[in-house]
């Protein structure tokens, strides 16, 4: 009794809502008792929304795993694949598609189709006439596929086009904005929410903390996801969209349902809600905090977790608190002292001058800060020659490359071209190369926003603050942690114990325009420190 493997495909999910997938189906069953088979159902040959153009569904679907199951005899000879027709099997080029068809045959498994009803044996390899009609309908699957993708291609370059000159591409829109007649329009409540989320993400609230301070505040915020309620991840999305500033990035479906983008973002496709610079300053303030583990005190009792390190051990240094006597026989009080992470974690022994008291170090970098002036954070020629190339460069390089990836498109889709393989290939190569450039763009935009005098005014306006109490320091302390980040990109510490009571503390502070400020502390116990600073 022969076994037979139903193999049911359709190139798009939503198919699966219709009749496809049931026809396919039960045209098996009715084969199977028909002919007193036995369906076959340890393999799931589904492929659905996988397309057969390009013969993904012979590669990375259901088909492939089959075409493996017959190599190693999973599938015996005298086994029979049930389809519905001969474009679920492929809808590449003939010759590729007939290839896979006498694969099939060759290796003594039959083929049976619905539409129209023939069994395909080993033996119709060599009959003319029976391969004669296969090939008519592998030819014409190909040809209506290779239309319709450059029919979709041309309709997509052409919505393309009325975007750049103003009009929508599609429907969709960021949910702080609907669509009119006239276009986007935005939402007011819901652009203030985004512009809140901004604001606290550029003031050091990570997001976790955006996310309380909106649960907290559910009439002035009100969720606008799809969940109906506010959810980190739907926090981190708005934060990390380019629409905020306008930015629209095209895209499109490959196969096997991946979404790529399609050629050059354009600018001021959506109305902006916050300004490029504003995106950026916070994309480098949420890389400076991913940075950063453990979690924050309640006064912030390290502005600088994260970014401060041992010259000697090589290893971030953080706070920690120890009990002392104020005099023999006293009551113990905390002091805290800034210990490198070798000390901590026990590789190096305590007390070989690899801590140092915490306030008298804080004291002197925040009078370091306050004494900076604004050619110090800007550099040579405002913010660096060097980054401003860089990022004309990178951009250049990416109109480059969208122009390649449009010609390998023309060249993979082409009926007529010899070796469209060559193509794909090099499309996966350009795509990453694309996705890489991209990354670095960003990355040098954010490091320009941080680069700003407006940010070293930020940071001195707020050490001015830092005698207040109770809320407000804790508040302005937050923001001081996240504005210093803005300002320097690390702080490298080298600890000598000249005597019991004495250690000095020689510090680089490195601001995230390259330029390094050196200071040197002092601290005798009982005696206030003392700093000074060197070129």
């Amino acid at each position: 009794m022969s076994r037979a493997f139903s193999y049911i495909r359709f190139s798009s999910k939503k198919q699966q809502k219709g009749e496809s997938f049931r026809r396919q189906a039960e045209f098996a069953v009715e084969v199977c008792r028909e002919n007193g088979w036995v369906l076959d159902e340890s393999l799931t040959l589904n492929d659905l929304g996988v397309s057969a153009f390009r013969g993904a569904n012979a590669k990375v679907g259901a088909l492939g795993e089959f075409l493996e199951a017959i190599r190693i005899g999973r599938v015996l000879r005298g086994s029979v694949l049930i389809i519905e027709s001969i474009d679920r099997l492929s809808r590449n080029k003939v010759g590729e598609a007939l290839q896979l068809f006498i694969s099939i045959l060759n290796s003594g498994v039959s083929i049976v189709t619905r539409e129209p009803r023939r069994t395909y044996s080993q033996d119709s390899i060599n009959d003319i006439a029976a391969l004669l009609e296969p090939l008519i309908y592998m030819s014409r699957a190909h040809e209506e596929s290779a239309t319709k993708s450059f029919r979709l291609k041309d309709a997509w370059a052409r919505k393309k086009e009325r975007a750049v000159g103003g009009l929508p591409m599609t429907k969709m829109a960021p949910r702080w904005l609907e669509l009119t007649e006239r276009g986007f329009r935005p939402i007011p409540e819901r652009v203030e929410t985004v512009r809140e989320i901004f604001r606290l993400s550029a003031e050091g609230l990570g997001v976790n903390r955006i996310l309380q301070h909106l649960v907290a505040n559910p009439k002035k915020y009100p969720p606008f996801g799809d969940s109906g309620r506010w959810r980190d991840s739907y926090v981190l999305q708005i934060l990390s969209n380019r629409a905020v500033y306008g930015e629209f990035q095209p895209q499109r479906r490959e196969e096997g349902n991946k979404r790529v983008d399609c050629g050059e973002p354009i600018k001021n496709y959506f109305p902006p809600v916050v300004t490029e610079e504003q995106f950026f300053q916070v994309q480098a303030g949420m890389k400076a905090r991913f940075r950063v583990l453990g979690r924050p005190g309640q006064f912030e009792t390290n502005l600088f977790t994260g970014i401060v390190h041992c010259a000697e051990t090589r290893t971030t240094m953080s706070v920690h608190t120890f009990r002392q006597s104020t005099t023999p026989g006293g009551e113990p009080r905390p002091y805290r002292y800034l210990t490198s992470g070798a000390t901590a974690n026990g590789s190096t022994r305590r007390g070989k001058g690899l801590s140092f008291p915490y306030p008298p170090f804080e004291q002197a970098l925040l009078h370091a800060l306050s004494e900076l002036k604004p050619g110090d954070v800007l550099g040579v020629e405002h913010g660096g020659d060097e980054r401003e190339t860089e990022i004309a460069d990178l951009s250049g390089k990416l109109v480059v490359m969208d122009h390649r990836i449009q010609d390998a498109e023309l060249k993979a889709a082409d009926p007529d071209e010899e070796s469209p393989e060559t193509y794909v290939g090099l499309l996966k190569t350009l795509h990453r190369s694309k996705k890489e450039a991209v990354r670095r763009l960003e990355e040098l935009k954010a490091d320009a926003a941080s680069c700003k005098a407006v940010n070293l005014g930020e940071v001195q306006s707020l050490l001015g603050l830092l005698n207040c109490q109770g809320d407000e320091l804790r508040d302005v302390r937050r923001k001081l942690k996240s504005k210093i980040r803005s300002v320097v990109s690390e702080i490298w510490v080298h600890i000598t114990r000249v005597s019991h009571m004495q250690r000095v503390a020689q510090v680089q502070i490195h601001l995230r325009n390259g330029t390094v400020k050196k200071i040197a502390i002092q601290h005798t116990s009982g005696l206030r420190a003392k700093s000074r600073k060197s070129t």
